[in-house]
């Protein structure tokens, strides 16, 4: 190699060290990730218990709450090439180009937040299938943080947010920084050294606002369509350093001041976690046990008996390994003072692949039940339930209403 390239290359090596040194500060503090993960989890629990037939898992994610908390703290403090808590390099995404923040001379060096989630989130479904409990919650904590990353604006508006340097030094960090990186949109180079004033402001409790755990989670069919509103509501934005879609800027050449960054917060916060929420129900989505099939015998039957039920249940999970390990059946009389209230008829251990239960069930004494079915897996996930109603005469036969 020619002694003027190999001068060239021993110089931007050397400026791409000294940019790792100067570390890009969180977007969120580590106490306004916990947080917002906690309401997460409070919201999702909140929305399991008032639509069963919707969703579940809230007591599987309770009990192992301390595995994604774990590793959603984690996911900031982890080291990239070899230097402690840079992996936050990895936590920018442009929604509306899919770029993120590069280094000048090393195309694909940083993983965009969106890519990553898109990595990790299968690993945490292999995972769960493969009965490795704590490794597929701790790979849904670092999911979960780059998630509440895009309800940042400076992740999104791909602005390093570089903290303010008073010396010397630091000021020559600060330029390569600005330099080094090539950003997708246009940034401010000369008030590109201003530390990020939303995530230091934010980190003040009292003035986060959260979701209130009532209002609908977006629905999404993958996690990319989960990220990309969240990513594209922040944008709009203004950070310190980057002009937002909507705000253009005028926010902060007017200087962030308390009520604007109250405004972000009070938009932006409540939807992260939200969008966390949602990504917990796309998760149980993947990994739930199957549906158990609740329906009629056999049609040439004969069944004997007085205001019994004739009950054929079945569950098929997947061919291969199954984490199921048993199946309840429960009534709900409809005729009764507590008609909310469920009672097990019989729970049965899984021990093979496929449960089938035919059964002539004369515990129920009413003209009017409800039955379900709940398959439970290893991690006490349960099943979304397999619902009929039954009106029961004195002989039969009986009607059956199935449930959509």
């Amino acid at each position: 190699m020619p002694r003027r390239s190999k001068r060239w290359c021993g110089l931007l090596g050397c400026l791409l060290l000294t940019l790792l040194v100067q570390l890009p500060s969180n977007a969120w503090e580590i106490e306004t990730h916990v947080d917002m993960g906690r309401y997460s989890l409070t919201g999702y629990v909140a929305f399991v218990n008032a639509n069963p037939d919707q969703a579940v898992g809230a007591n599987t994610l309770a009990n192992y709450w301390n595995d994604v908390e774990q590793y959603l703290v984690q996911e900031d403090l982890d080291s990239f090439l070899l230097i402690d808590q840079l992996n936050v390099v990895n936590h920018f995404w442009d929604p509306y180009n899919d770029v993120t923040i590069q280094v000048t001379g090393f195309p694909g060096l940083i993983e965009s937040a969106k890519d990553r989630a898109d990595r990790l989130f299968p690993n945490a479904i292999q995972q769960y299938q493969s009965g490795r409990y704590p490794e597929a919650f701790q790979s849904l904590g670092r999911v979960c943080h780059l998630v509440q990353d895009m309800s940042c604006p400076a992740h999104t508006l791909l602005d390093p947010h570089l903290e303010r340097a008073n010396d010397v030094w630091g000021r020559v960090k600060q330029w390569v920084g600005t330099h080094v990186f090539t950003l997708a949109n246009a940034c401010d180079p000369l008030l590109y050294d201003d530390a990020d004033l939303l995530h230091q402001y934010a980190n003040i409790p009292g003035r986060r606002v959260h979701w209130d755990g009532f209002s609908p989670i977006a629905a999404g069919g993958d996690l990319v369509s989960i990220m990309r509103p969240l990513a594209r509501l922040s944008k709009g934005f203004d950070s310190d350093d980057c002009d937002g879609t909507v705000d253009l800027g005028s926010r902060r050449y007017q200087g962030l001041s308390g009520p604007e960054l109250d405004e972000i917060i009070r938009t932006v916060m409540p939807e992260g976690e939200k969008s966390v929420a949602a990504v917990f129900k796309l998760f149980f989505e993947y990994v739930r046990p199957p549906t158990p099939v609740l329906r009629q015998p056999e049609e040439g039957k004969i069944y004997s008996g007085l205001a019994g039920v004739p009950l054929h249940v079945e569950v098929r999970p997947p061919q291969g390994s199954s984490n199921l390990r048993s199946l309840r059946i429960e009534y709900q009389d409809q005729e009764s003072t507590q008609p909310d209230q469920w009672h097990v008829i019989k729970a049965i251990s899984i021990m093979g692949d496929t449960v089938v239960d035919e059964r002539w069930f004369n515990t129920i004494d009413s003209g009017q039940v409800t039955l379900r079915t709940v398959a439970v897996d290893a991690a006490a996930c349960e099943s979304l339930p397999d619902l009929v109603n039954i009106k029961i005469d004195s002989t039969p036969p009986m009607i059956w209403n199935k449930r959509p």
